[in-house]
């Protein structure tokens, strides 16, 4: 069973026989899958629900209450970007190469962006205070900021120390999906679905465009050596 969870959540072999070898923890295998899977679906499931109930929505935004610059959720959304091509440097062991990071990183970035702007375009769902206009299902601060923390995540919960690293950064999202929420530029559910989108998009990234993406590196690699040797 174990083995079956390492390959949900490291589908590439290499980096699975890596984190085998180093045993583990059932408590870090267990937060990891909670991570991947658990809880973007809840987010996704709970987000939808409020979503279509207008009544529930103004009820839940009516709790909500922050005196924060909103520069903290501007900038705060690109906070854990940095540590997701520097944390190797320092000694974590990374889950892929430095030139696949950026590209899966791009890759996840693209489609999150693009399923949020589509939806937001298609909903055109108004925003609590109406003079921010009708933009705002879903969120898309919150999508960035957690597809951010996802891809730190996916590249360094294999590591020492991965898990405090994880953690961080949901820590950092979700901060940054209360503050929208709090300030009125979103509504609960815009919140969640959000951050289902962003974690979500990371995932489809690195379960099924992994692969192709480590062979195009590859194959570019090659070729530019070869073309070099001439």
């Amino acid at each position: 069973m174990k083995r079956f969870f390492l390959f949900l959540l490291f589908p590439e072999a290499g980096f699975r026989k890596e984190v085998q070898a180093k045993k583990i923890s059932k408590g870090k295998l267990i937060y990891a899958l909670s991570i991947n899977f658990v809880l973007p679906l809840l987010f996704l499931i709970f987000g939808l629900i409020i979503n279509a109930n207008q009544p529930l929505k103004e009820r839940i935004q009516a709790l909500q209450d922050t005196k924060v610059p909103e520069v903290v959720d501007d900038y705060g959304r690109y906070a854990p970007i940095p540590f997701i091509f520097v944390l190797d440097r320092v000694g974590m062991s990374a889950r892929t190469p430095f030139v696949v990071r950026v590209l899966t990183f791009t890759s996840a970035y693209i489609i999150g962006d693009a399923v949020v702007h589509r939806t937001k375009q298609f909903t055109k769902v108004t925003r609590p205070k109406k003079e921010y206009g009708n933009s705002s299902f879903p969120s898309q601060h919150t999508n960035q900021a957690f597809l951010a923390s996802m891809a730190l995540h996916h590249e360094y919960i294999g590591s020492k120390g991965g898990g405090v690293v994880s953690a961080a950064g949901m820590v950092c999202a979700g901060g940054v999906g209360y503050l929208r929420y709090a300030r009125d530029k979103h509504w609960s559910s815009d919140v969640l679905v959000g951050a289902a989108v962003g974690m979500m998009a990371v995932n489809v990234v690195y379960m099924f465009l992994y692969g192709l993406l480590t062979l195009l590196v590859q194959k570019s690699w090659t070729f530019i050596q070869s073309k070099f040797k001439r």
